[in-house]
């Protein structure tokens, strides 16, 4: 899961046993890593190709906005910049757990 991934990368992981469960996310954190985590998993697509993948529902800044934690999108169009970044929503399940 691209949630686990972003934790494993920010060094989150500490020398105790393996947790079976992920920690809990991180209010306001956590989407924007586990989007970043799948945009470089996404050969890190420019914010203007994004966009217009995303039918130009979000704009190039908007994009990158979101994926720096800058702007919180709607669910629409976090789930158009997901799915432009070839990825499922399910797959940041973990990450908005904490959305409100």
């Amino acid at each position: 899961m691209v949630w686990h991934d972003e934790h494993r990368r920010n060094g989150t992981r500490t020398r105790q046993p393996r947790q079976l469960t992920p920690p809990p996310a991180q209010p306001g954190t956590s989407l924007p890593g586990a989007l970043r985590t799948l945009h470089q998993r996404a050969g890190c697509p420019t914010p203007h190709s994004l966009a217009v993948a995303t039918g130009n529902l979000l704009s190039a800044d908007d994009v990158r906005k979101i994926l720096h934690g800058d702007l919180h999108g709607t669910w629409e169009q976090v789930i158009a910049l997901i799915r432009a970044m070839d990825g499922e929503p399910f797959q940041i399940a973990g990450a908005t757990s904490s959305r409100s």
